[in-house]
């Protein structure tokens, strides 16, 4: 047993003058490289979890570590501004800095349109209203973000999205809950990929993967290749082209991927309600330079006529969680 989990509030008071010495959330701000004046916000928690949020990116999450051991993959583009892109044809490669989250939407996902660029613009967005609240809860202190994000076209769309974003200072877990609303007058096709990614040194040929799936479909012939394998790890490979496979998982409110390495001694766990989020994606990318395992619970399918979605009437509303657990194996 960790030495804080059996403390009161009382007791660990005693030791530090400031609660932020054990766990907390701290903003600041960019000052140098593509991401300069970027919002930032790095929350550590007393039982190993640190992670930073970027409001100035739709409150995605970049750097994930637990116990001082990286989980998520940072991409050679990093941190950037989100106005050094626009919503057109493949730009979204240019500031997709990876991370933990990367959340794509919320009208579009998948391979460009006419009208939106590769996986729409929402990881663009800046987050208005962003706060930090922290409070004691009996003997554990709660650590609790949010903002909102609003994805608007004259003309076009008008759809808010609020996130919040806890955990604590005994957690080695967090929990992400969004709720979408439609505040334009007319009904509104919602579409909604939660593109999770995992790095090295979580990310091996020691990974174990394991889905919730009841079928599988590869995208392309690349994939169809690769399906009698699509749940091994390769280690990075000088020419590699990217494998996506579709699943539809059992329909389940809680379901649940994970994502373990025995060598490091670390697992993963996702926690999600496939009753609403129903469609699963895996994207396996091994390339040198390029290693990154995607594992992206949604309301459809990335596809170039996007599966699924979701209707929302004139101020109607869509709430959603994904819970993040990481633990020692």
């Amino acid at each position: 047993m960790s030495w804080f989990k059996n403390m009161t509030a009382k007791e660990l008071l005693q030791y530090v003058g400031d609660i932020k010495q054990i766990a907390g959330a701290t903003s600041s701000i960019l000052n140098d490289g593509p991401g300069f004046n970027s919002r930032i916000c790095e929350v550590n928690t007393a039982a190993g979890l640190s992670f930073t949020v970027l409001p100035d990116r739709g409150m995605d999450i970049s750097a994930c570590r637990y116990k001082g051991i990286p989980i998520a993959p940072i991409s050679k583009v990093g941190i950037r501004n989100p106005e050094s892109v626009n919503n057109s044809g493949y730009e979204f490669l240019k500031n997709f800095h990876c991370g933990l989250l990367t959340t794509c939407g919320l009208t579009h996902i998948g391979p460009p349109s006419t009208i939106n660029g590769l996986h729409g613009p929402f990881s663009n967005l800046r987050t208005e209203n962003f706060s930090i609240n922290e409070f004691w809860d009996d003997d554990d202190y709660i650590i609790q973000l949010k903002g909102k994000i609003r994805q608007a076209v004259f003309f076009s769309e008008n759809i808010q999205l609020q996130r919040t974003i806890t955990t604590s200072l005994k957690s080695s877990s967090f929990t992400i809950t969004d709720t979408i609303t439609n505040q334009a007058f007319r009904h509104e096709n919602i579409q909604l990929l939660y593109h999770i990614n995992f790095g090295y040194p979580l990310l091996s040929p020691d990974t174990t993967i394991k889905l919730p799936t009841v079928t599988t479909l590869p995208r392309d012939e690349v994939a169809d290749k690769g399906l009698a394998h699509f749940l091994d790890v390769l280690p990075p490979q000088a020419i590699f082209d990217e494998q996506v496979y579709f699943h539809r998982p059992k329909s389940e409110k809680k379901c649940r991927f994970r994502v373990e390495n025995k060598t490091i001694g670390i697992a993963l766990d996702c926690q999600y309600d496939s009753t609403e989020l129903p469609y699963l994606t895996q994207w396996n990318q091994f390339g040198q330079n390029e290693y990154v395992l995607g594992i992206e619970p949604g309301l459809g399918w990335p596809m170039n006529k996007p599966e699924g979605g979701l209707i929302l009437a004139p101020l109607e509303s869509f709430t959603t969680s994904l819970h993040f657990d990481l633990s020692n194996i």
